[in-house]
C-alpha cells in the first residue's frame, strides 16, 4: 500500500495543488494517480509559473496570438485544455468513488469576485466549456459570493469554495451549500451527483500569528491547526444528519513557510475522516518520502484551549483571519493580472521570434544557410520550401506563401530567395500588407527598415558561395536589428496602403 493509499484509508483524500502541461503530457500526473492521488486544484499563480517560466505552452500561445486572441482568450484556451486533460485522467477515480472524488478545480476570474452576476455568468460559461462531470468551480467564500456558491449548487454545479480562514466564514460557506442542495431538490435535480469542498487556508494563519510571538513561544505553529480543528468540529455538527453529499473540508495552503517546522507538518497534523488535503508538489513528494499517518493534532477541546491562550495574550485570531481574507482577495487578483501580463509578454516575444522563409530551387542553398543562421540567433523558422535544389519550383508560389504568413501575423517577418531575388520579391509584394525589399548590401537593408518598414527581405541566391553567404549574414543581422523610423516615412507607407485599398475597390 502506497503512502497516499494509506492516507485515503485514514479517511483523507490527497489532492495535488499543482497543474502544468508537462506533468500531464509526460505521464507524471498519471503515475501519481496510480499511487493514490485523488484530485487536483489549480489557481492563477500556478498557471502563471507554468506559462511564464517554461516553454511548454509556447506553440499554443504563438498559434492563438497569431489568430488574434487576447491574453484572456489565450489563458482560457490553455487552462481549459489542461483542466479537461487532467479531468480525463481522474475520471476513473471519479467513477470508482461514485463521484465523491477525482475532481479537478478551476478558478473563476478573481477580478469578478465582487460582482455576483458576472461571477455566476462566468462560472456557468466555464462549466459548459470544460464539459466534464468532475470539474469543480473555485469560488471565493466572500460575502459577495456566498450567493454564487448557493446558486451554482442549486444548478447542479460542483463548487470548491475557497479562501476560507475563519470559523464564521466556514459556517456561512457550509450553509450556502446546504441551502443550494435544498433548492436543487426543489428543482428536481439529482442531488446525489452534486459535490462540494470548503477550502480552508492553513499556513498563512501561522505566518501571521507567529509574527506576534517570541521565537521560543510554545504557541508558535499552533494557531492554524487549532483553527482547522474548530472548523472540522463545526463541519461534523452541520452535516451530522444532512440528507445529501457532505461538503468536505479541504485543507489548502499546506506548504510550510517556516523552515524550522517539519516539511510535512500541515499534512500529518491535519489527517481526519471526510477531509481533503490539496498538497503542493514538493510537499507531496516529501510526504511520500517520509510522512507519517497520525490523528489530527488537536481535538475540539484542545483547540479551544489553544484559542483561549491566544485570547489571554489579546491575540484575536478572527481579526487576523479577516485581514488574511482581504489580503487573499488582493493577492488572487494580482496573481491573475500577473498571469495576463505573462501571456501578453510571452505572446509578443514568440511573435517576434518566428520568421517565415522560402525560396525556389535556385535559392535553396542560400535559404538552407539562412535557416541555420536564424536558428543560431534564437529564431523559430517556418520553412515553406523549396526542399531541394534538384526539383524545379516556381518562385511566385513561394513568394506568396511567405508573404501570407507575414500578412496574417503568423510570422513577424519573412525572407525570400530566388536566383536574382527579383521575381520572388515581385510575387511577395502582390500580397496586401507586404513590403518586400530586394537588398544586396547592408546599407540597403538598414534603409529598407528605417524608411520602408520592410517586412519581407528578398535576396539573390546565385551564384551560391561562401562570400554570398557571409554577405547575407551581415544583411540579415542589420535588417533584423533595425527599427522603423516612422514620422514622415509612415505617411508615405499610408499612401502605399491607400493604393492597395483602391486596387481592392476597383478604383
Amino acid at each position: 500500500m502506497t503512502k497516499l493509499e494509506k492516507l485515503k484509508k485514514a479517511g483523507q483524500s490527497p489532492w495535488l495543488d499543482f497543474i502544468s502541461k508537462r506533468i500531464i503530457d509526460d505521464g507524471s500526473l498519471k503515475k501519481l494517480i496510480e499511487q493514490g492521488l485523488s484530485g487536483l486544484t489549480s489557481n492563477p499563480s500556478i498557471f502563471d509559473n507554468a506559462i511564464s517560466k517554461t516553454d511548454d505552452y509556447d506553440d499554443e500561445i504563438r498559434r492563438l496570438s497569431q489568430s488574434g486572441a487576447s491574453a484572456f482568450e489565450i489563458y482560457d484556451e490553455l487552462t481549459v485544455t489542461d483542466i479537461q486533460k487532467a479531468a480525463d485522467l481522474f475520471m476513473e477515480t471519479y467513477e470508482k468513488t461514485n463521484g465523491s472524488d477525482g475532481y479537478v478545480s478551476l478558478e473563476i476570474n478573481p477580478k469578478l469576485a465582487k460582482n455576483l452576476e458576472e461571477t455566476i455568468k462566468e462560472g456557468k460559461r466555464i462549466h459548459a466549456k470544460v464539459n466534464r462531470p468532475n470539474l469543480m468551480l473555485k469560488v471565493p467564500a466572500t460575502e459577495e459570493c456566498f450567493a454564487a456558491i448557493r446558486e451554482f449548487t442549486a444548478c447542479g454545479i460542483n463548487v470548491n469554495a475557497t479562501l476560507i480562514f475563519s470559523l464564521e466564514q466556514y459556517e456561512k460557506t457550509a450553509l450556502s451549500y446546504i441551502q443550494g442542495i435544498k433548492e436543487a431538490k426543489e428543482k428536481g435535480l439529482d442531488v446525489a451527483k452534486i459535490y462540494s469542498v470548503a477550502s480552508v487556508f492553513i499556513s498563512r494563519i501561522d505566518v501571521a500569528v507567529d509574527k506576534l510571538l517570541s521565537d521560543d513561544d510554545d504557541l508558535r505553529g499552533t494557531a492554524a491547526i487549532a483553527n482547522a480543528a474548530l472548523i472540522y468540529n463545526r463541519f461534523k455538527e452541520l452535516f451530522k444528519s444532512f440528507k445529501g453529499n457532505i461538503q468536505r473540508p479541504l485543507w489548502a495552503s499546506t506548504s510550510v513557510k517556516n523552515p524550522d517546522y517539519r516539511d510535512v507538518k500541515y499534512i500529518e497534523e491535519l489527517i481526519a475522516k471526510n477531509t481533503v488535503n490539496t498538497i503542493p508538489l514538493n510537499a507531496l513528494e516529501a510526504f511520500v518520502d517520509h510522512g507519517e499517518i497520525m490523528p489530527m493534532r488537536y481535538t475540539y477541546s484542545q483547540a479551544m484551549d489553544v484559542f483561549r491562550k491566544f485570547e489571554d495574550m489579546e491575540i484575536n485570531i478572527d481579526k487576523i483571519c479577516g485581514k488574511l481574507l482581504e489580503d487573499g482577495i488582493v493577492l488572487f487578483e494580482k496573481a491573475f493580472e500577473s498571469l495576463m501580463k505573462s501571456i501578453d509578454d510571452k505572446a509578443a516575444a514568440l511573435k517576434d521570434k518566428v520568421i517565415a522563409i522560402g525560396s525556389d530551387h535556385a535559392g535553396f542553398q542560400l535559404k538552407s544557410f539562412i535557416a541555420g543562421f536564424l536558428m543560431s540567433l534564437g529564431y523559430k523558422i517556418n520553412d515553406l520550401g523549396a526542399y531541394s535544389q534538384d526539383i524545379s519550383v516556381d518562385y511566385p508560389d513561394l513568394g506568396e506563401a511567405v508573404a501570407k504568413e507575414v500578412a496574417s501575423a503568423r510570422a513577424c517577418r519573412g525572407i525570400v530567395v530566388c536566383g536574382s531575388g527579383i521575381g520572388i520579391s515581385i510575387a511577395a509584394n502582390k500580397v496586401r500588407g507586404i513590403r518586400a525589399a530586394l537588398v544586396s548590401d547592408v546599407e540597403a537593408a538598414v534603409l529598407s527598415r528605417k524608411h520602408n518598414n520592410a517586412n519581407v527581405l528578398a535576396l539573390a541566391g546565385r551564384p551560391y558561395n561562401p562570400e554570398r553567404a557571409a554577405e547575407a549574414e551581415k544583411i540579415i543581422k542589420a535588417w533584423l536589428s533595425t527599427d522603423f523610423d516612422g514620422g514622415r516615412h509612415q505617411q508615405r507607407l499610408d499612401k502605399i496602403s491607400a493604393i492597395e485599398q483602391r486596387q481592392l475597390s476597383g478604383l
